[in-house]
């Protein structure tokens, strides 16, 4: 991170021709979905240093429909002054926005040897210091979140000692639990009993458990919990990766349903992040059900060139947003249950049930075997839960489709005789080879197997992704980037009507009737709703 000196030109980027007053709609759809942004220490220490930074800072966030900041206090060994933070937290309060605390626990005390700036928490001088970077958040402010960095992968002679015959996840797990009972939430509560502490998890699901994240325990402990739904990636040159975009909204579903009312909002950001997938990033942090996103961060998004495009491409898209999140917040999701136990390693699987839904197989997240579900994904996940045996065999027993992994039907020693679809091996956890080459005759017979307790046949290229909404909405999203046909039916329908397209000028289509044809252009939505009448 550097410094840098907001300009009217930077903060004025992207407001021209705007249909609506971004402050006045954010602040009428606030109770069903809100959105903020994160000012690093940097920031703060060098933007927000004096009034003039300040009120810069809350004419841009005005103008981007931002009513929540999050004012950072310690990140990478920088902490603005006291007086600064004050300043800023006061100025944002006293012009109507919500204020919070942020701490990115980098750069702490005794270094680990594992991922750069993450600290040995083995070491008593990393908890000493921990805590005193808290207690100093929580003399500030009554609400801190903590950045995604609170975990560990350090193997020193002392962890190594500690550990003892504990596997690294279970002494890990513990150790963690133990830092934000003690010196996190312990200490903040020391000083100011108001205070609620927000535990944020990072995207990389697969492998919580192996650097310390305990989803059940610490979400127990903390008074919230946040989710990282960045998939990032499609710029050119940069180390970021596409990966698969459906997982921001499987990640906060799973997570959603172990939180539940705890579970506040998505971050995401625009790191290696084109305004395409920035957009998608977006869309599919409000279907996973988020009634808040953050946007990381205030500085790139003003600063970096790439940061800009991607504000002012959001921004054209705010207004459907918010009608976004209000279809979902009354509905609930349904489709095919992707079982991932906490704690859970992904084996051979890893990004399944993202993958399957990249190839528009409408799998829905659970953290628990449900025996009701209209269909189920069974994948090396759930060997990790003790019960799978009788989960396995009420799948069987129910007789409603069930789409296995290769890797699970060897480890179950299942055959496919009983109607299991078995899914063809992955070596790729952004993208799905062996479903994406398949000719599209052949995914749609696999995927009419999949969704026939549903009632549901879609046709589709992989890439295009259905999302089903209680019993009268369906969303579709193409991720490709070219226009493209799909089919779409649904026992019961009689037809389809739009309510909602992402871009608003998209041109997407619907055919009429109950086996309606759809034109998606390139990297669009369509929120469809289910008509009353044959059309």
């Amino acid at each position: 991170m550097f410094p840098f000196v907001l300009t009217a030109t930077m903060f004025s980027q992207g407001l021209r021709e705007q249909p609506t007053d971004p402050w006045a709609l954010a602040r009428r759809h606030a109770r069903t979905y809100r959105v903020s942004t994160l000012m690093d220490a940097n920031q703060v220490a060098n933007d927000l240093k004096n009034e003039a930074g300040v009120q810069r800072a809350i004419a841009w966030c005005r103008g981007h429909g931002i009513t929540h900041v999050y004012i950072e206090s310690y990140r990478d060994k920088v902490e603005p002054s006291d007086e600064t933070l004050r300043r800023a937290r006061d100025g944002f309060r006293a012009a109507g926005f919500q204020v919070s605390g942020c701490i990115t626990p980098t750069l702490i005390g005794k270094p680990g040897n594992g991922w750069t700036s993450i600290s040995c928490y083995t070491d008593p001088t990393t908890r000493k210091e921990i805590e005193r970077v808290f207690r100093r958040a929580a003399a500030l402010f009554d609400e801190i979140m903590i950045d995604d960095f609170l975990f560990t992968d350090c193997t020193c002679e002392a962890c190594r000692q500690a550990r003892r015959s504990n596997t690294w996840a279970g002494y890990r797990g513990d150790l963690m639990l133990d830092v934000s009972r003690k010196e996190i939430l312990g200490a903040v509560r020391a000083v100011n009993p108001r205070c609620k502490v927000i535990v944020k998890y990072p995207c990389w699901h697969e492998d919580f458990q192996e650097r310390g994240y305990d989803v059940v325990r610490q979400t127990a402990a903390f008074d919230r919990i946040w989710v990282g739904t960045e998939t990032r990636g499609g710029a050119p040159g940069t180390q970021w990766a596409a990966e698969p975009q459906y997982r921001a909204y499987w990640l906060m579903r799973w997570l959603g349903g172990i939180g539940g009312a705890k579970c506040g909002g998505g971050w995401y950001d625009w790191l290696g992040t084109p305004p395409v997938y920035y957009l998608e990033q977006a869309r599919l942090t409000i279907l996973g059900g988020a009634r808040e996103a953050l946007l990381f961060n205030y500085g790139a998004l003003v600063r970096d060139s790439l940061g800009r495009r991607d504000a002012a491409a959001w921004l054209t898209e705010l207004p459907q947003h918010f009608e976004l999140a209000e279809i979902v917040a009354k509905r609930k999701p349904r489709g095919l249950l992707g079982w991932k136990p906490p704690s859970s390693p992904p084996g051979k699987d890893r990004n399944l049930h993202s993958l399957l839904g990249m190839a528009g197989f409408p799998v829905i997240a659970a953290h628990a075997f449900d025996a009701s579900a209209p269909g189920f994904v069974f994948a090396d996940h759930v060997r990790a839960d003790p019960s799978w045996r009788r989960a396995w065999r009420a799948a069987l027993a129910s007789g409603r489709p069930i789409a296995a992994s290769a890797s699970w039907l060897e480890f179950a020693r299942a055959d496919t005789d009983k109607g299991v679809i078995a899914l063809p091996p992955n070596s790729d956890a952004n993208r799905y080879d062996a479903l994406a080459s398949l000719p599209q005759e052949e995914l749609n017979a696999l995927r009419d197997r999949a969704t026939a307790a549903l009632g549901v046949r879609f046709h589709a290229p992989y890439g295009v992704a259905l999302f089903l909404f209680g019993q009268d909405t369906a969303i579709l999203q193409s991720f490709r980037d070219e226009a493209t046909t799909c089919e779409l039916e649904i026992g019961g329908w009689k037809g389809f009507v739009t309510a909602l397209r992402l871009p608003a000028n998209s041109g997407a289509t619907v055919s009429p009737g109950s086996r309606s044809k759809i034109l998606l252009p390139a990297r669009s939505m369509i929120v469809l709703r289910r008509s009353q009448t044959r059309l």
